[in-house]
Parts: C-alpha cells; structure tokens; sequence
C-alpha cells in the first residue's frame, strides 16, 4: 500500500495518509502516453483500470481490466465496479483526455489527505481559436461507502479532445456545476442560444451565494461570444464581469479581444503587460483554468506574435509555455502548424516533448519533424510507436526523401540560414538569395531561424519569401549559412558551407565537416587564409564577400528626397563620429569611446554616436550597453556628446544614419567582414579602420583612414572551441585612434573628400550584385563538377 509521508522537523517521517489511488480509463481508449502520471519517482497513482481493450501492459505496473466500464453517472452517485475494489480513490479520464498537471501530481496524495470525498475537476472543451469552455467535473471519486460529495476544487485540469457528452455525469439537475456542464454542451452542440441562456440565468442566480461559479459562467459566456464573434454577447458578458476585477482568466480574455478581432499587436502589448504587471495568485473564489498569469498567457501572446508574421517571437513564447507546463500541448500545436527548421527543433529539444506524454503530444511531435529540414526523424518515431494518431498525409510526409537531380531543367539551389530575421547574417543571406534568385536559378529558402523580421521594402523581397521551403525539381547544390554551421551532408547534390568567422585559426570540431563539403565560403580573403591554414583545402575555399544595396546606402548628393531630420549634419554644429556594431570587446566599441573622451575636451564640438546591435539578442549578457548609457548620461550637460541608438533601424534609417556622420569609427580587434564600414563607405563617409584584416579587402588608403595595429594570439580555445592554431586579433597601436579622430575634426574638407572617393569605388566593385554575380560563379563551376 502507498503511503504519504510527512516530514518533522525533528528528522524522520510519519505516515500520514495509506491510500491507493486508482486511474480510470474510460472507453476503449490507449493508455500511452500516461508515464509521467503512473511512473513517477513517487507513485501518485497505484493502479490502472482500464478496459480488455486497452493494450497498456506494463509488468511492473499493476493493471485491472473490466469488461463493462461503468458511466460517469454511476461513479458520481458512488455506484463503482467491484473491480476498483483495491482502491480508495479514483482519478477518472474519458478517451481523448490528458492531464494539465504541470507538475502538480502531487495535488492527488494531498487531497487524499485532506478531504476523503469526492471532488470536482476543471475540464477544458475547444472552443475554437485555441480557447477553451471549463466544466466543473467529478473526476475525483472516493470509492468508500458514504464518503459524500465535497464542494471543494482539486485544481487539476483536465483538457479534451472533443465535446461533453449528452448527459452530465450527475442525476442532479439543481446542482450549480450541473447547469454550467448543460450550458458548455449546448453551446458546442450547436445550441448556442439555449446554452448561453442557460449561463446567464446561472450567473444572475449565483453572483452572490456563489461567486466562483457565477465569475466562471460569465468566462465561458465571454469565451463563446469571443468564437463565435457574437459582439452584443460579448458586450453583455463583459459588462457584467467587470465585478469580477481579481479573476486573472477575465484579464487574460480581455488581452485576447484584440487579436481576435484582427488587431494582434494590441494583444502583444496587452499579454505582455499582463505577465507584467499581474501578481501571482488569486481570490480563492474564483475557479482557474491554469495559466492565465503563465504558460496561457504566454501561448496567447505567441498567438498574436505569430500573426503578426514575427515566428521567432512566437517560438520563444511557445517553447516558454511548454517548460512551465509541458502536459499543456497548445502550444505544441501551434508549433505544428509552422515549419522550422530541423536544427531549431533539437535546439529547443522538441523531441522530448512528446515522450512521457499523450498520444495527441507524440504525434504533434511526429508534425513537426515531418514538415521539417528532416523527416527521417518523424520516420524513426513512427517506428519505435507506429499506433500514434497521426493522420496519412504526415506518415507520407515522414517517409519522403530528397528526390535526386534530375538532368533537365532549371538548375536548382537551396539556401539554407537565417532569411528574415534582424542580423547581419540574415542580411547576407536574404541579399544575395534574392540576387540568385532573380538572375533565374530555381532557388529554395530554407530558414534555419524563424522569421522574426520584415526587410524594409518589403516589396523587393516578396519573390524570396514566396521561395520559403520550396524544394526545386533539380537540387544541384544547398548553401548552407548560419551560426554554428551545420555539417551533415546534403539530401542531394553539393554541398556548400558558408563560414561566419573572425579570429583566424578555425575550431577543430568544425573540420570534419568542412572538409567534406563541396566548397566553403568565407567573406574576406582574411577568414580564408584562417582557414587554409586550419588545414582546409585552398582550391575548396572561395571568398564571396558581402555587399550593400546602392538603391539605398547612395551618398547625401545622390538622395534629394532625404529626409533632413534624419541628417544630423543639418541642424546640429557638432563634428559626428559615428560607430555601428555590437557594444562588444571584438567589435572594438570601447577603443572608440575611450578614444573620444580621451581626445576631445567637455567643451568641444563633438558627438559620438554609438548603434548598438544585438544586445537584447545574441549579445545578451556580454554586451558593455550599461556603460554606454552611462557615459551618455555623463556627457549629457556638455558639448562633447555621447548618444546611444539601440531600437531596431529599418534600412533606409540606417543609411540616413551612416549619411549623418562625418566619420564611422571601427577599430575592431576580430572581423570576418566588418559590414559597417563598408555600407558606411557607400554612403560617402569616411572610415577608420585598423591596417589589418578583412577591411584591406574594400578599403584603401586613399578611401580610408587605416591605422597600424599589434596583432597578438588570443590563444587555441575561444569561448569553448578549440582552434585548429592560434586564434588571431588586433588592436590599433595606442596613440593612434584618438590622433585619427583629431585629424578628423580638423580636417572635415579632407573627410568629405575621402567619402566621396570611398563611395565611388565601392559602387563600382562591392555591391551585392557583384557579390551575388562571385556567388554564381561558383554555383556554376559546381553544377558542371556534376554534370561531368
């Protein structure tokens, strides 16, 4: 027999409470799915019933059949079969039902000891667009002679797949959770009307005898109205529930209006403000669905995130709703009916989301991997549990392969890495796919991060976005693009691996697969020589360099419809330096601004202007933003200026900003490429830049001021990696950045003069035409590799 044990504080346990705890299976119904519930470290359920149906064997699991399953009606009126003899409580499920325990397992030995009755349940019906209709259920049943009814909660929810069945599991017609379960059924029957009578008439006879019941008819009405778009229900509902100001699930249906009313940005903000600002917790009275301050909350909000075509945000809410509560699988279906990417998936450890739970979450499981970059995993999952409800179109997803070349037609070419996303990796990728795609190669985008960001002109990369997980007939070759790399080989044809890197000497976990790639592409001859020396091929290393759109990044004579408060050249008397990049040690940020407050006194004339990127993002904890913000505040009183930009810049903002400044600084100590500088360059502002690195490929020293650096071993081990040699940096000699910056401000004609020779030579060979034309090029010489 299980038994409860309660700690003293004097060492020791005693036994509280001997019970066994019994779950029932209704119907004809699997138990897979179940382990979390009936193996635990501690045993909260004993036994199973189930019918001789049910293929659940377990040897060291005890499992009771019947042969008839008794009705809801009988166990609520105490009438169980003898078979359920063994045990003194009864936790019952219908077929299709699951737990959303989210850990509180535990919540069925303390209610066993707390109160020997029966108790109902939260049960959750879908109602449409991911809400829910609750029911209070006796799903808790003590099977001992007059134990009686108690009107207490064990908050357990249940969820369903489908409907409540025509009958209440209660004679009773006059109980209050009787009524609520007529009123849920007629509304999903199709008997709307009756059924929010039904939950009005509820509400008027319980507001004051029974506050939890009346808040949860007005929540269901509410929910209803919400689905079905019935706005003088709605009005209706939510003018009475504005007496119900502590129930948490009210709050969190008025966060939802806006979305479902097609406004998803004003749910964002609402949810967001929600978790924010709502205490943990609520009035005993009202009766909670679970989540509505978490997990729900959160699902909601990815919801909103996702219609607003922003996936990445919507991930990251989904998969922090399925840690809080991974039993709860609305978030796994909305994920279902995305697609990402097979290494976004084991990133976030989806596997694991379906074992240990129901069928239903298995199979979401098995969705999500075969309408993925890897449907073989669906496949192995449907191998080791071949029964999961899954439907025919997905098991033939699962099965599908990468079809080989075919030898007629357009040649084909997919590129995979991150497309829509705000980062400078995404911007290579979806520059020069769409480049490809528009000189005529059949390319298929495959994102390895979800979209989380719309370009601006958003126009000219719509024919990218319609490519999104378009497979072409004839894969000649897949580019692979993004952080870390991915090494496994290609479905089909070549491989070709582009290598984001900066210190020189390469990790050596990367090498194997970089050797067995058709080509590596790197940005500057720089990472190429890193590589070439790490032991790579120099014939299979090709420099594809990045680029700059010239319809945007254009200097200020060529743009008469610039926008002047985008110009801070024309209204402020300050010279302006400018640094665009990462507040990071490798990015050289802090060498800029130790240099400006260094060189220029309090009373100068003079600006620094720091746009950071990425430090609520992938820089996050080691960004030095803290230190910027108070160096601004510091300098906020004087003339010498420092300024801090870290909201999102659309592109033509960045230009304007580039355009704004007399002169970027970006003496960086480890680049693979150093955008910045060159888009920076395009838009006619001079640069500073260490004599060292990937810059000499674009910059020289009649379009540039370079400066002589130290170069120096930051050793064979970076951040965990070990190199393949000695990782490589700079650092610009001391004393010479600040010289720099001066002969900057003292010579602006001469500055002006250097940016417009920078910007003519680099929209006569840097663009990402040219970098796209380098591209396919290579793309070529591979594609007649396999034709011969």
């Amino acid at each position: 027999m299980a038994v409860w044990l309660q700690d003293h504080e004097g060492g020791g346990a005693t036994a509280t409470v001997a019970a066994r705890i019994g779950l029932l299976l209704l119907g004809h119904r699997d138990a897979y799915g179940l382990e979390p519930l009936l193996l635990p470290p501690i045993p909260w359920v004993d036994g199973l019933l189930a019918p001789r149906t049910c293929s659940f064997k377990r040897p060291d699991f005890p499992t009771t059949r019947f042969r008839t399953p008794p009705s809801p009606r009988d166990l609520a009126a105490g009438r169980i079969p003898g078979e359920a003899a063994a045990f003194d409580y009864l936790l019952w499920l219908r077929p299709g039902e699951s737990l959303l325990a989210g850990g509180k397992y535990s919540l069925l030995r303390e209610t066993a000891q707390l109160d020997p009755g029966t108790r109902l349940l939260p049960v959750h019906y879908p109602a449409g667009e991911g809400l829910t209709l609750i029911t209070l259920e006796p799903r808790w049943i003590a099977t001992s002679p007059g134990s009686g009814f108690s009107p207490g909660l064990l908050d357990l929810p249940l969820e369903s797949a489908g409907p409540p069945e025509s009958e209440p599991p209660s004679a009773g017609e006059d109980q209050a959770w009787v009524l609520l379960y007529r009123a849920v059924r007629g509304i999903l029957s199709g008997e709307r009307r009756a059924g929010h009578a039904l939950l009005q008439q509820l509400y008027i006879h319980t507001a004051t005898r029974a506050p939890g019941i009346a808040g949860l008819a007005l929540r269901n009405g509410l929910v209803a109205a919400l689905a079905t778009g019935d706005e003088p229900l709605r009005q209706w509902y939510w003018q009475q529930s504005r007496g119900c100001r502590g129930y948490a699930e009210l709050h969190l249906l008025r966060a939802l209006v806006p979305l479902l009313q097609g406004e998803p940005g004003q749910t964002v903000k609402a949810v967001t403000r929600l978790l924010e600002e709502a205490e943990p917790g609520q009035n005993d009275s009202w009766v909670s669905g679970g989540g509505e301050l978490t997990y729900r909350a959160l699902t909601f909000r990815g919801m909103a995130h996702a219609r607003l075509g922003d996936l990445k945000a919507a991930l990251g809410d989904w998969i922090a709703a399925l840690r809080i509560n991974p039993d709860y699988l609305e978030p796994l279906r909305l994920a279902a009916g995305q697609r990402f990417h097979a290494a976004v998936l084991d990133r976030e450890g989806f596997r694991h989301y379906g074992t240990g739970r129901t069928a239903t979450a298995a199979a979401l499981v098995v969705r999500l991997y075969a309408q993925s970059t890897r449907p073989e995993v669906a496949a192995a999952l449907l191998n080791a549990a071949p029964h999961l409800p899954v439907p025919k179109e997905v098991r033939r997803a699962a099965a599908a392969r990468c079809r080989s070349p075919a030898r007629a037609g357009t040649r084909g070419v997919c590129w995979e890495g991150a497309l829509f996303t705000a980062s400078s990796l995404a911007r290579v990728n979806r520059e020069l796919a769409a480049r490809l795609l528009a000189a005529g190669w059949d390319l298929g985008a495959i994102p390895t991060e979800p979209q989380g960001y719309h370009p601006p002109g958003s126009e000219a990369h719509r024919p990218l976005a319609e490519r999104l997980w378009h497979r072409p007939d004839r894969l000649e070759v897949t580019v692979r693009h993004c952080w870390p790399p991915l090494l496994e080989p290609a479905g089909a044809g070549r491989l070709v691996i582009c290598l984001p890197w900066e210190l020189g000497a390469i990790p050596t976990e990367y090498l194997e697969g970089l050797r067995a790639a058709d080509q590596v592409w790197v940005y500057s001859e720089w990472v190429r020589q890193g590589a070439i020396r790490s032991g790579l091929d120099p014939e299979r290393v090709a420099v594809v360099p990045c680029g700059f759109d010239p319809a945007i990044f254009r200097p200020d004579n060529d743009r008469e419809d610039e926008d002047p408060e985008l110009d801070a050249r024309s209204g402020d008397e300050r010279f302006h330096f400018l640094y665009v990049g990462g507040t990071i040690p490798r990015k050289g940020y802090d060498l800029a601004l130790a240099a400006f407050l260094a060189e220029f006194g309090p009373d100068e004339p003079v600006r620094l202007t720091i746009k950071d990127f990425g430090s609520d993002t992938f820089y996050r904890g080691v960004s030095g933003r803290e230190s910027l913000r108070q160096a601004e505040a510091e300098t906020a009183g004087v003339r010498r200026q420092v300024q801090v930009i870290d909201n999102l810049l659309t592109d033509a903002e960045l230009a304007a900003l580039y355009r704004s400044a007399h002169c970027l600084v970006a003496p960086y100590r480890a680049e693979g490429f150093c955008m910045p500088a060159l888009e920076a360059m395009a838009c006619g502002t001079p640069a500073i830049l260490p004599r060292f690195g990937p810059a000499l490929d674009y910059a020289r020293p009649e379009t540039a001021l370079l400066l002589d650096a130290d170069v120096f071993s930051v050793g064979d081990e970076v951040n965990g990696l070990r190199l393949a040699g000695e990782g490589i940096c700079c650092q610009v000699r001391p004393g010479e950045l600040p010289r720099a910056m001066r002969r900057a401000y003292a010579h602006p004609g001469e500055m002006a003069a250097m940016g417009r020779l920078a910007a003519a030579d680099v929209h006569e060979r840097c663009t990402w035409s040219h970098a796209a034309q380098i591209a396919g090029e290579h793309l070529r010489a591979l594609c007649q590799t396999t034709d011969a």
